[in-house]
């Protein structure tokens, strides 16, 4: 399964952040042991050193990125992205790069704890515990039944 990691989900593992840490490191670690794939969109890289930058130092702005780039696949955001992005009805341009691009590049599901930021979304939207529990159950894709056992 390849997925593509709000930039929330990918902060709550990289700031370590509280009640929503367990779930997120669940996923990282399950993409680290190749169950599955996590991606995240070039522009929400941009966007993790920014925020780290504000709530840590340049230094471990520069380790999150590291991180990102050491253990997601980073998805392209080019002019077709843009361009999509802009024909998508979100109120959050951000959010509608991250549906253009999980699209464009043919990922399974986005995995966000935002739900309503992904009100257009074309396709599968799976909170954090959704991805987990569906690993658990056989890491059937989304919209797919498990494998037989």
């Amino acid at each position: 399964m390849r997925v593509l990691l709000d930039t929330n989900v990918v902060l709550d593992v990289l700031l370590r952040r509280g009640e929503w840490l367990a779930s997120a490191e669940t996923i990282w670690e399950a993409s680290l042991a190749g169950r599955l794939e996590c991606c995240a969109a070039a522009s929400a890289v941009t966007d993790v050193y920014y925020i780290s930058r504000r709530l840590t130092s340049a230094a471990g702005a520069r380790r999150a990125v590291e991180a990102c780039l050491e253990n997601l696949s980073i998805l392209s955001v080019d002019r077709v992205v843009l361009e999509n992005a802009l024909l998508i009805e979100e109120d959050d341009f951000e959010d509608a790069v991250l549906i253009a691009a999980a699209v464009h590049h043919e990922v399974d599901a986005i995995v966000s704890r935002d739900s309503r930021a992904f009100a257009h979304c074309p396709i599968a939207l799976l909170t954090p515990d959704e991805l987990i529990a569906r690993l658990e159950a056989g890491d059937a894709p989304p919209g797919q039944a498990p494998p037989a056992r």
